[in-house]
């Protein structure tokens, strides 16, 4: 089975029209929508601070909106994720450089 040469803006489309979690084989339920966001900016090399005000549109203070994004990293479910993530931007970039 030959797979086909995708260009980089293919790949980028499939990635906005598909959603992270069927991506990487995840439940839906396992994280909210202002979680996923989160982690995917972090992911992206966004601070956790930086994320969580993106994700939640937080206007709070800088020290909450810092307090918040390090509680939301601590947890497991939430580190799992964004690592899963990582690993595929790691390996979306190794396929595009192959072409």
């Amino acid at each position: 089975m030959k797979i086909p040469k995708l260009t980089k803006a293919q790949i980028t489309e499939a990635l906005k029209n598909n959603p992270m979690t069927s991506i990487l084989g995840v439940s839906e339920t396992a994280l909210t929508p202002k979680q996923l966001k989160y982690c995917e900016n972090v992911a992206m090399g966004n601070t956790k601070a930086g994320s969580y005000r993106k994700a939640y549109n937080s206007k709070g203070k800088p020290s909450v909106q810092a307090n918040e994004g390090y509680k939301l990293g601590k947890r497991p479910d939430i580190t799992t994720m964004i690592e899963a993530i990582r690993k595929a931007i790691e390996r979306s970039e190794e396929h595009t450089s192959e072409l």
